[in-house]
């Protein structure tokens, strides 16, 4: 059987209606790999989220806006993109009973960020601000730039090389790190692009959009997301 992958939503309010969705590339990257794909919008009854753990067989936190700054104990900076309270409330709790579980997560941009304060660590508000010298990280449309990837890592296996070039758009980026993780890729100007967790099992999440880049850095990415999550069912 294929493994149920939950995908986390985004939230608005348009023209007075409220709406969860989610850009194809998340759930096409999931379904490409051989993972059975299901959306999960933001929830009102919080008590739900152990229910909807024992169901899945993996989960990925997608991008987004950004955290408000007091989670991981800041004022709010000079840029603030702020996620609809519904989500965020949704995905903090989320996150950590997920991560309370040996459920293979996989976070992407936002989500990695998501992982990283739950787990007690900081985040880098706006790149270009408190980083001037950095290279550029968001461009309308993104961009792509190089990654570097620690030797003996789970990115190392997954990639099987030492550097990849993936689509970037991001403004915020990881800082000091929460407990339990390491870094294991960086941007050219050593911004944090890659962190794992230090236990063994599979808790990986990337700053860029994997799901954007080119097929050879998408699909043994996601593919090895989804081989774990179908070892994880047979548990």
């Amino acid at each position: 059987m294929l493994p149920l992958i939950g995908i986390n939503c985004d939230f608005k309010v348009a023209n007075g209606t409220a709406q969860a969705f989610l850009h194809e590339v998340y759930f096409r990257a999931v379904e490409e790999a051989g993972g059975l794909p299901v959306l999960i919008p933001p929830l009102r009854e919080c008590e739900l989220i152990d229910g909807l753990l024992s169901r899945l067989q993996g989960i990925v936190f997608t991008g987004g806006d950004d955290a408000h700054p007091s989670r991981f104990g800041q004022e709010v900076g000079p840029v603030y993109h702020a996620l609809h309270p519904a989500r965020e409330e949704f995905d903090f709790a989320f996150a950590r009973a997920a991560m309370l579980t040996e459920i293979p997560i996989l976070g992407i941009c936002y989500g990695a960020q998501l992982l990283n304060i739950v787990s007690g660590g900081g985040i880098i508000q706006d790149i270009p601000s408190e980083l001037p010298d950095s290279v550029c990280h968001r461009l309308a449309g993104g961009l792509n730039h190089e990654i570097r990837i620690a030797p003996d890592s789970l990115s190392s296996i997954i990639w099987q090389r030492d550097t990849i070039s993936a689509y970037s758009s991001h403004h915020q980026a990881v800082g000091n790190l929460g407990e339990g993780l390491h870094a294991t890729g960086w941007a050219p100007d050593d911004v944090v692009e890659i962190i794992e967790s230090d236990a063994d099992r599979f808790q990986l999440a990337v700053q860029f959009h994997p799901e954007r880049s080119e097929e050879s850095v998408r699909l043994p990415l996601f593919r090895k997301f989804v081989d774990e999550s179908s070892e994880y069912a047979k548990r």
